[in-house]
């Protein structure tokens, strides 16, 4: 069992998370459901990269550092240089 957020005056909505190993991204989902979050996982930086250029509800992102193709300091610098919304 996760600890419960006590202080519901902050309260996670959509949190994406990016992380290619299956079971680490299933750990992170069920964290952040028991945080009163919606997870929203994917495998990899580049199915990340298309969930925030179209949905721009997405409140926090938890990323792998280390993934193939487009890792989390690629994600995050691409959100900075060209996230729109998500770069202010």
């Amino acid at each position: 069992r996760w600890p419960k957020v006590s202080n519901r005056n902050t309260t996670m909505k959509n949190v994406l998370i990016a992380e290619d190993d299956p079971t680490t991204r299933k750990l992170l989902a069920a964290v952040v459901t028991a945080w009163g979050g919606n997870p929203i996982a994917v495998k990899s930086g580049e199915s990340a990269w298309e969930l925030l250029e179209c949905n721009p509800r997405i409140e926090l992102l938890i990323t792998d550092c280390l993934m193939e193709g487009i890792d989390g300091r690629d994600l995050v610098r691409r959100i900075r240089s060209e996230g729109g919304a998500y770069s202010q």
